[in-house]
């Protein structure tokens, strides 16, 4: 009697035991199915962002290339200008891709040192009223350096993707302010 009673508990209990597995698995699966969907938006967005400032680079040096303007030089460096800005473009997004690749593999190295926003707010605003958008910056009231504890190159990154995604997401007002916090 009590080994047949055993025997009959043990079935449910494993039946129970390769259901939840089971339903791990599937649940695992879906999980999978996700991040894979949501990586395939990543990089089908990184390949659109990169493919405008190469095709840029590509029209104007097709331009410079056939000779349409040899006779007008200040055309011609302006048209160099023009690759160098869209090449620099997407070597920049190249780097974020492969820092967030880093970062996701625990290899991002971070070197904390003294940054100066001011100065590093003002090359990037810079760089965008070249390209003819107004940027108005808000600097704080304090006179001095107004330095910060960082990795500049990350810091750069990080103050360069906030204004490409307000130049395409915030509308035509954008407006650059630097505080401090009063913590």
């Amino acid at each position: 009697g009590r080994a047949v009673a055993e025997e009959l508990w043990e079935i449910p209990l494993t039946a129970a035991l390769l259901a939840a597995a089971y339903g791990l698995k599937a649940q695992r699966e879906q999980v999978q199915r996700r991040m894979d969907e949501a990586r395939f938006r990543v990089v089908a967005g990184v390949a659109h962002d990169i493919r405008n400032p190469l095709a840029s680079a590509m029209g104007f040096s097709r331009l410079m290339a056939e000779g349409g303007h040899a006779n007008q030089p200040e055309e011609m460096v302006a048209m160099a200008g023009l690759i160098a800005d869209a090449t620099s473009e997407a070597n920049e997004i190249i780097d974020d891709l492969l820092a967030a690749s880093r970062l996701e593999t625990g290899e991002l190295t971070v070197a904390a040192t003294p940054v100066d926003l001011l100065r590093v707010a003002d090359s990037l605003v810079d760089h965008y009223r070249e390209e003819g958008d107004e940027i108005p910056v808000r600097r704080p009231v304090e006179v001095g350096e107004f330095v910060c504890l960082g990795d500049e190159l990350r810091v750069r990154q990080i103050l360069r993707n906030l204004l490409t995604n307000a130049r395409r997401y915030g509308g035509p007002h954008i407006e650059v302010r630097i505080a401090r916090d009063a913590s």
